[in-house]
């Protein structure tokens, strides 16, 4: 399936579309790069639990409510 593209435009992309051409992508190829991006940003998160699950000053500082003196 065929998309027109309107955001981000280059140079090119200016060009084409005043000789009248229209910008198309491969949906796919987006959609497939989301995924990629999406799969990514869960390993980061997953990362991240682990390092501060494993900080033990950090799991006290969680637990235990701060007093205001």
């Amino acid at each position: 399936m065929q998309t027109e593209v309107l955001y981000p435009m280059s140079h090119n992309d200016e060009l084409a579309l005043e000789d009248g051409q229209p910008l198309l992508v491969d949906e796919g190829r987006w959609r497939s790069l989301l995924l990629a991006f999406n799969q990514l940003f869960i390993i980061f998160l997953d990362i991240n639990k682990m390092f501060y699950s494993s900080s033990p000053k950090l799991k006290q500082v969680l637990e235990v409510p701060h007093q205001v003196k």
